[in-house]
C-alpha cells in the first residue's frame, strides 16, 4: 500500500494521509515528481512505459512518480529514478517547474539533473518500463508531437524551462 502526505491547495501539509487508489476529497493534494536527466552531450534519459500500464501504455516519459509519506520532493524523485532505472543520482538537481494541477489534485515538481548516463547501466523496472533511450530535446519534441510522449511531463512551461538549459 502506497501512502502519501496530504496537502491543501496552497501546498500546506495537512495532518492527514492519502492512500494510492483511494479517491481524494476536494481540496486534498499530493506531490508527484519527474526528472529530466541531461548528459554532457545534451541528451536526456527517457523510458518507455510498459504496454500493460493503464495510463499511457507504451508512451515515452521521464522517470518519476508520487512522493511517499515522509519524503521530500527531492528524496522522492531520487528514489523514483533509482527504482525505475537503477541509476543513482550523483548530481544536484534543480526544480525546473512546480505546478499545482487541479485536474488530478496534485503538485508536480519537475527536476533537472546533469549527469552522464550509460544505457548499459539501466535496470528497467518490471511492469513499469520496457525501454530506455537517450534523446535530444528535438527527438523528445518529435515524440510529443506524434502523441508518443506523456504530455503532462512536457508542458509548454517545462519545454521553456528545458530550453534555457540547452544554450
Amino acid at each position: 500500500m502506497e501512502l502519501w502526505d496530504c496537502y491543501d491547495k496552497n501546498r500546506n501539509k495537512l495532518n492527514k494521509t492519502l492512500t494510492r487508489g483511494r479517491v481524494q476529497e476536494i481540496g486534498e493534494y499530493h506531490i508527484v515528481v519527474g526528472a529530466y536527466i541531461m548528459s554532457n552531450d545534451k541528451r536526456f534519459l527517457v523510458t518507455k512505459r510498459s504496454a500493460s500500464k493503464r495510463d499511457y501504455p507504451s508512451y515515452f516519459e521521464v522517470p518519476g512518480g508520487s512522493v511517499l509519506q515522509g519524503e521530500t520532493s527531492l528524496e522522492g524523485i531520487i528514489r523514483e529514478i533509482e527504482e525505475e532505472t537503477g541509476i543513482v543520482i550523483k548530481s544536484e538537481g534543480i526544480i525546473l517547474t512546480s505546478t499545482r494541477r487541479d485536474f488530478n489534485q496534485s503538485f508536480q515538481d519537475i527536476y533537472l539533473f546533469k549527469q552522464d548516463i550509460d544505457l548499459k547501466d539501466i535496470i528497467l523496472q518490471d511492469g513499469e518500463t520496457s525501454e530506455a533511450k537517450l534523446l535530444t530535446y528535438q527527438e523528445i519534441e518529435d515524440l510529443f508531437l506524434k502523441n508518443k510522449f506523456v504530455g503532462t511531463v512536457f508542458t509548454t512551461e517545462i519545454q521553456n524551462a528545458l530550453k534555457k538549459h540547452l544554450t
